[in-house]
């Protein structure tokens, strides 16, 4: 239910605030990377053109602080990382043009 059409390219789809359960299950059909059992507040945004190989993939979560970032999944893109507070703000995105 927190799965929206997104605005990019012809086709892809975005959702905000998944549980780590919630994006689980995503992953169950589509390609994105597996994230650590830990990540909360998930958000992501995911844009293909259908035709050619084009698409945008970013997506963002939290982690407390003391637990050690697993960037294993992330092979073909860019990583940042945010501290706020007593939390780290991951942020992850690739894409292909």
């Amino acid at each position: 239910m927190k799965i929206e059409p997104a605005n990019g390219l012809a086709y892809g789809t975005k959702a905000d605030n998944l549980t780590f359960e919630e994006y689980q299950e995503i992953t169950r059909i589509k390609w994105f990377p597996k994230l650590q059992k830990n990540a909360d507040s998930i958000s992501y945004y995911y844009t293909y053109d259908g035709f050619l190989p084009d698409y945008s993939f970013n997506v963002s979560y939290n982690l407390s602080e003391n637990i050690k970032i697993d960037s294993t999944e992330f092979k073909y893109g860019k990583i940042e990382i945010d501290t706020i507070g007593n939390k780290r703000r991951v942020s992850y995105s690739e894409y292909e043009q």
